[in-house]
């Protein structure tokens, strides 16, 4: 299914139910408290190609860095080099959607506002915080408290530069932290000559990671000992995800891509349920099914209603997992690719020790080719 998919919130879907279920509506028979746990059952069955596969950085400190609000299941990781930043030149209306939008993630995160007023001279002005986050953003306005444009790049967890352009007296410099949320940051995974690049984009920079280096993920119920993972699989670099962290095996700190598939939730933490024509009757039906079977236990006499939702919810559902679960052309080509390989490596190369399910040059390695 390779498609743009389409989302709307769980309260779209209940108006869609409301709409036909109007006279129980209007005497107060739906409750969307109970009908959530349906739409997220129906989330899990239809599967991860409904998420959202986003990319964030997280700072790796001491070994562990906390995983993404909206982390559902890895992808894959990282690990960053040195980065070159490129200063670009902010706009106020930019900032201030940035900012409103940072103000919204106040609700659900731990976002910590602050404001300070402070001379700026034309030039860079170092500006103190003491926010401990490198994930920030802010808006610089002058007395009138109109917006100015001005360039700024994040020194530490503590210090910001702001460049601006006039000298502005009694300058009112807003910033707002969350904790781990790149909500004012854009991460893309680019395409170059001598290999994949990281482009990190936020108002006032735009930082490039060269050439990131892979990191195996060991499961979290590997088996292994602590003191035996760093001799574990092919790659340099290893990582493990434990309760809600990742716990890095072999380095200590860096910057960590992060490509993962996310919670059916958007930025405000509401339920994303899929907004699509074959699967919005999925959708419809396994809602009004349960609200006729709580009608139905409650002593009303909806039996035949229900009896007719209910033949209507199993074609719909299979219909929605046809689609889902449809592959396109792309996805086809790789199972061809890999059963080929394992055809090939089962009887033509049996003896390489590379074989398609690992062999010795994968999770045995360690032990010399010898599973223990």
């Amino acid at each position: 299914m390779k498609t743009q998919l389409q989302y709307r919130t769980f309260d779209d879907l209940m108006n869609s139910v409301r709409s036909d279920f109007y006279t129980y509506d209007q005497d107060n028979f739906l409750n969307p408290q109970e009908l959530l746990k349906i739409a997220i059952k129906i989330n899990y069955e239809l599967g991860l190609k409904i998420n959202q596969s986003r990319g964030k950085i997280v700072e790796v400190k001491n070994g562990r860095a906390k995983l993404p609000a909206d982390f559902y299941v890895m992808n894959f990781a990282m690990l960053c080099g040195v980065g070159s930043d490129t200063y670009t030149n902010c706009q106020g209306s930019e900032m201030q959607t940035m900012y409103d939008q940072m103000i919204k993630l106040a609700q659900i995160t731990n976002a910590r506002p602050l404001i300070q007023v402070a001379d700026l001279s034309v030039g860079d002005n170092i500006v103190t915080h003491n926010l401990a986050s490198t994930n920030i953003v802010l808006t610089v306005q002058d007395s009138n408290k109109d917006y100015v444009n001005f360039e700024y790049v994040i020194i530490n967890p503590d210090q910001v530069k702001i460049k601006v352009f006039e000298h502005y007296a009694g300058a009112r410099i807003n910033i707002i932290a969350a904790a781990n949320i790149v909500a004012n940051c854009s991460i893309k995974l680019d395409n170059c000559p001598d290999g994949c690049k990281i482009t990190e984009s936020r108002p006032g920079l735009i930082r490039e990671f060269p050439r990131p280096v892979p990191i195996e993920i060991i499961p979290y119920n590997y088996g292994e000992p602590e003191c035996n993972l760093k001799q574990v699989g092919s790659y340099v670099y290893r990582l493990k995800i434990k309760d809600g962290f990742i716990h890095t095996i072999n380095f200590q700190e860096g910057r960590v891509y992060l490509n993962y598939e996310s919670v059916m939730e958007d930025d405000e933490g509401n339920l994303m349920v899929l907004d699509h024509p074959v699967v919005n009757e999925y959708y419809e039906y396994a809602l009004k099914e349960r609200i006729l079977e709580n009608l139905f236990l409650n002593g009303e006499n909806v039996i035949q209603k229900l009896q007719l939702i209910q033949a209507k919810i199993r074609p719909s559902r299979n219909n929605a997992l046809s689609f889902i679960n449809t592959p396109d052309f792309f996805e086809m080509k790789q199972m061809w690719a890999k059963n080929r390989k394992a055809m090939y490596d089962k009887y033509y190369n049996m003896f390489s020790g590379q074989g398609w399910y690992g062999g010795w040059g994968g999770a045995y390695k360690s032990t010399g080719g010898r599973i223990a």
